[in-house]
Parts: structure tokens; C-alpha cells; sequence
């Protein structure tokens, strides 16, 4: 009667706190949740009682051959994940197998020699270097011995590894890896929603851009395109100062339409005439121009420093018109700027850039836009 009742109460434990999980995973509302149902899970596990040295879940790539590992940190939150490939090293060959012989639980014991051996080989992947040297610097040591616990699912597998055999868990480890199932497909549910829902803010704004483009009637019709364009820009994320078109793809001097934009809203849109000098900006900008008329590349990143930036504010504000349409204030604001970055995209006729007055270039998404 006692065996019966602590084995109910057991179950009970169990079933609460799949129960925990499943409930976090229905009341996701965006993909970024994920990463906190997954530390709730590994809480779940390790109030069992077990001596846990670390958690993650690890997914299976598009090759079908390498995960990207997302493993706890000390204090339970989810690391920053890191590709692994699974067929570089014996350790991973053996979890690579057993996923292609489609079993759903795998432990592996390992310490001395070998266990030492696979923490140079991780230590040897600058990725994961970091990871371990940060949860070293938190006063967790790498173990002499462990215990490795993998618990498949379809998308890759949960692993728990532990200082000790705990072969009471394993079911438990299998029943967390149907749970997380369900938790990563409502992720990827929600991030597919998310992107046909991002998609459809994209495309309105296309659209806004093209109405107002063949609305157009004479050529300074074009500031206000380009004030569209950064309003729709900036509402869908891109972090910029400026953005410009040029007139045509000069090989000197430079005509752009030009907008310069803040916090409080633009500063300044006007069509501004550069004479070509010996800078930077326009050694950059013709080279651009050359590779793009050589081999088609289209996509340009520029970062400059400081004093290049500076000294084409010295520029523009001694030769250009911007020294009449700019007051003292924001001229001193722009020389208190760490450096510009800009993107730029050039077409048969034109180019198009973001421009910010930092050192940080910008992203794959924002350039994609």
C-alpha cells in the first residue's frame, strides 16, 4: 500500500509538472517565449531531486548533420546559442547515430581520458569556448565524470547531463521530450505567423512607396518620396539617420536627394549638390560603384570612424548648403557622433543609402529591407 501510494504521488509530481510545461506552451504569444518555456522545463526536471550539471535543447539543422545547441546557463536562463556539427567527433557521432536509427533515448557515460578529451574538442569551437568559459567564470566546473541523457523528439533532442547514473529518470527525460515537441511547434507556429505577419507590414509599405511614386509629377516630387520611404523605413525597425538617393551614378561630384532624420522627426530634406573632394566617403562610393559595374554586386556596407566623419561635417558645412539649412545645435550634435555606417544598394540609375551616425553596421534584416 505505502510502494502504491508514493508511486501515485510520484506520478502526481510528474504529471504536475508536465502539467506546468504544457500550460507555459499554450500561453506563448510570441516566438521569443520560447527560450523561458524551456528554462521552466529544465526547473521542472531538476526539482526531481537529481544533480543536474547542465540542460538544453538542441536542434536539428536543415543538413540534418549539425544542431544549434542551446544549453543553460548557471542560473537556468538559455545560453546564447552555437551551431555543433554532429559528425566531427565520437561523442556526437554516437547521438547522430541514434537519431538516424530512430531511437528516442540515448545515455552515455563518460569521464577520465575521454571525458577530457571532449571538452578540448569543445573548448577547440570559439562558440562554445565562450559558453564554457563564461559558466567557469560563474563557478561551475567542468565535470570529471557524466552522465549524458538524450531524449529525442522530431525537430532534435533535450539533453540532460548529470554528475551520476539517475536511471529512475529516464522515463521522465522521455516524457519532457514529448512535452518540449509540443512546445517547439507552437514556436515555430508562432514565428510562422509572425513572419507572414511581418511580411504583410513589408508589402504595405512597398506599396505606400509605389503610390506615392506614380503620383510623382515633376522631379523635387522625389523629397517627398524619400520622406515616405524613411517614415516606412523607421516604422519597420531600421535604425537610421539619414537616407539618400542619388541623381544618377556619378562619377564626380555627387546631387542627392537627402533626408536627415531624429527623435523629434526631420531635420532636414532638401536636394543638396556635393562637390567631389579628396574623402573618404567619396573614395568609398566610387569603388562601390566600380565592383557594382564590374560583377554586379549591389550591396555595399561602409563603417568610418570618428575622424572621417568629422571631418565630412567640416566638409559639408564650409561647401554645401547644409550649413544654411542646419542650426548650431545639430551641427554640434552630429560632430558628438562616434562615427557613420552606411548601407547602400545601387541600381542602373541611382543608389539608395541608410546612413547612421555610429560604428555599427547595419543588419541583414534592415539591408534586406
Amino acid at each position: 500500500d505505502l510502494q502504491k501510494a508514493e508511486a501515485q504521488a510520484r506520478e502526481a509530481k510528474i504529471e504536475a509538472a508536465l502539467e506546468r510545461v504544457r500550460s507555459r506552451t499554450m500561453g506563448m504569444q510570441h516566438s521569443n517565449e520560447l527560450a523561458e518555456g524551456a528554462s521552466l522545463l529544465f526547473k521542472q526536471v531538476s526539482d526531481f531531486g537529481i544533480n543536474v550539471w547542465s540542460s538544453g535543447f538542441n536542434i536539428w539543422q536543415p543538413d540534418g548533420v549539425s544542431c544549434t545547441i542551446n544549453m543553460c546557463n548557471p542560473d537556468g536562463s538559455i545560453a546564447v546559442p552555437y551551431p555543433l556539427p554532429h559528425t566531427e567527433y565520437i561523442f556526437f557521432q554516437k547521438v547522430y547515430e541514434a537519431k538516424q536509427k530512430g531511437e528516442d533515448f540515448l545515455v552515455l557515460e563518460t569521464g577520465g581520458k575521454e571525458l577530457e578529451e571532449t571538452y578540448q574538442y569543445m573548448f577547440s569551437l570559439p562558440a562554445v569556448k565562450k559558453m564554457l568559459t563564461g559558466m567557469e567564470d560563474t563557478g561551475s566546473q567542468i565535470p570529471k565524470f557524466q552522465v549524458n541523457h538524450c531524449a529525442f523528439f522530431s525537430q532534435g533532442y533535450l539533453m540532460f547531463i548529470t554528475y551520476e547514473p539517475c536511471p529512475e529518470m529516464w522515463d521522465i527525460f522521455k516524457r519532457f521530450a514529448k512535452v518540449f515537441e509540443q512546445t517547439y511547434t507552437r514556436f515555430l507556429d508562432l514565428q510562422k505567423a509572425e513572419a507572414q505577419a511581418r511580411e504583410s507590414q513589408i508589402q504595405l509599405a512597398l506599396e505606400r512607396v509605389r503610390a506615392r511614386t506614380m503620383a510623382m509629377q515633376k522631379q523635387n516630387d522625389l523629397l517627398g518620396v524619400l520622406d515616405l520611404l524613411v517614415e516606412q523605413l523607421v516604422k519597420l525597425g531600421v535604425n537610421l539617420q539619414v537616407a539618400n538617393f542619388s541623381n544618377g551614378i556619378p562619377g564626380g561630384d555627387w546631387d542627392l536627394w537627402i533626408e536627415v532624420v531624429a527623435e523629434g522627426g526631420t531635420i532636414f530634406n532638401n536636394y543638396v549638390h556635393f562637390p567631389r573632394v579628396d574623402h573618404p566617403y567619396f573614395h568609398h562610393v566610387e569603388k562601390n560603384i566600380e565592383t557594382f559595374r564590374k560583377d554586379g554586386t549591389d550591396l555595399f556596407k561602409d563603417v568610418f570612424s570618428k575622424e572621417e566623419k568629422d571631418s565630412w561635417q567640416d566638409y559639408i558645412n564650409t561647401q554645401t548648403i547644409y550649413k544654411d539649412l542646419t542650426s548650431e545645435e545639430i551641427r554640434q550634435s552630429m560632430y558628438e557622433k562616434p562615427g557613420y555606417a552606411w548601407s547602400m544598394v545601387i541600381l542602373k540609375d541611382t543608389w539608395v543609402s541608410i546612413c547612421r551616425f555610429n560604428t555599427i553596421p547595419f543588419s541583414d534584416e534592415e539591408d534586406a529591407l
